[in-house]
């Protein structure tokens, strides 16, 4: 079934890069993984506010972000055959192990940290033994463990999805999962509308200079004000002249 997910645009460059990673392992795999993505558009997310009373969170604004539909259709992608059978942990007088199975191999207690999926070498505290159908066992790393129990595409597409924007005051970034920040977006017709009560104001003032017109715009967007109507039409007006 093919699901759709409204991704903002700042998150683009780390999906395209994870799709990028599910397509080879789907094809390893023989599973299906599809994906599309359309044109980037505006649109409003909540941005909600925790009361320190309740701990209830309501709304108090919204902001207008840039977003694309990412639509995926997938399996869920995984080697198939193979169940986690116990897991080690590393220690210097031998291995600690927790087996989830009744009949585990004395020779996992000595086992030593590496991973038979990757082959990379370096230090593991912990490693997993995946047993297949056949019977025939490896010993994996936390991190290719996936490959074995699966990763499934639509979960991470959930995660990088638009979501309300949540603000507490004992924290000072606020997005879920990425502090990374993002352009703030503004309604093109407001904008042109209030650009028009800044020059009818003060006349032309160039940026780079005090008070100029870029600034005095800037102010008018941070502050939320809107404009009248009569500046509006005046600015539906110009964007027709010019097709916008």
């Amino acid at each position: 079934m093919v699901e759709t997910f409204t991704i903002p645009t700042w998150e683009k460059e780390a999906v395209d890069k994870a799709i990028a990673r599910f397509a080879k392992k789907a094809a390893a795999y023989g599973k299906t993984f599809e994906t599309s993505s359309g044109e980037p558009y505006m649109t409003k997310r909540a941005i909600c506010k925790e009361d320190p009373v309740t701990h209830l969170f309501y709304e108090i604004d919204k902001e207008i972000v840039e977003v694309y539909d990412l639509s995926v259709e997938s399996d869920v992608i995984r080697k198939d055959g193979y169940a986690v059978v116990a897991k080690l942990e590393h220690l210097e007088e031998g291995n600690f192990v927790r087996s989830f199975v009744d009949e585990p191999n004395p020779a996992w207690q000595k086992l030593p940290p590496r991973c038979e999926h990757c082959n990379t070498k370096h230090y593991r505290a912990n490693t997993f033994i995946v047993r297949h159908e056949d019977g025939t066992e490896k010993q994996v790393g936390s991190t290719c463990l996936k490959d074995y129990c699966g990763i499934d595409p639509k979960y991470f597409a959930y995660l990088k999805a638009l979501h309300d924007l949540f603000l507490r005051d004992d924290i000072r970034c606020y997005d879920f999962d990425s502090c990374k920040p993002h352009e703030k977006i503004y309604s093109m017709m407001e904008t042109l509308a209030l650009s028009f009560r800044v020059k009818k104001s003060q006349g032309y003032v160039k940026s780079g200079y005090p008070g100029s017109n870029k600034d005095k715009l800037m102010d008018l967007l941070k502050a939320k004000e809107k404009p009248t109507d009569e500046e509006m039409a005046f600015a539906n007006e110009v964007a027709e002249e010019v097709n916008l």
